[in-house]
């Protein structure tokens, strides 16, 4: 992404709950490449945190142009195995923030009748792995609230899409598919698909 933004006179900010180093970092990097980058500190999980992220955004630059909703978490285990506040956990991080923060974003951007949301997905919201019945569920609903949400945003100008990215072995990797890295390790990020709708 950090390239796409070089030169092109975008302005980000870079919200964080808990990690601020990491979030410094990566505004560092932006701002070597002359892109205009700031932090905000605020929990997304809650209504109150969304709107003190979006005022500070409104804040710093005055309007929103693009919202990327990439926060995600997993707690695998088996069905069997798992305990409600591990559903509710991942339900609050993969699916319930998305939608806050994108509600949040299309009351600004309706009024622009201009704006650009792209939710960051994976292919387990639609093919599930073992262990991952919270994170299948949460990211299919994140599936079917992109394309809720093109149906309602496209007149006003307003559009929503879904990158669905999944792990795989590097030597499983495509030749026509980029790979993004993760970790050291032996597991690299594919971009799999982007769904527009």
């Amino acid at each position: 992404m950090k390239p796409a933004l070089d030169g092109a006179g975008w302005r980000v900010v870079m919200n964080y709950a808990r990690s601020s180093g990491a979030a410094n970092e990566v505004v560092a990097e932006m701002q070597f490449l002359r892109v205009s980058a700031v932090t905000v500190q605020g929990d997304v999980s809650t209504p109150k945190g969304v709107v003190g992220v979006f005022a500070a955004t409104k804040e710093a630059y005055g309007n929103l142009n693009v919202l990327v909703n990439n926060a995600g978490i997993t707690r695998d285990t088996l069905l069997l195995r798992m305990k409600p506040a591990q559903w509710d956990e991942v339900f609050a991080t993969n699916l319930t923030v998305v939608f806050h923060c994108t509600q949040a974003a299309t009351k600004l951007m309706v009024k622009q009748r201009s704006g650009r949301i792209v939710n960051i997905s994976s292919v387990v919201g639609q093919i599930s792995n073992p262990g991952q019945c919270n994170y299948a569920a949460a990211k299919a609903g994140e599936l079917g609230l992109t394309m809720a949400a093109t149906k309602e945003m496209a007149a006003r100008g307003v559009t929503v899409n879904a990158c669905k990215v999944v792990a795989l072995e590097r030597s499983r990797r495509r030749s026509d598919v980029r790979a993004i890295p993760i970790s050291s390790d032996d597991r690299t990020m594919f971009l799999s698909e982007v769904e527009s709708y």
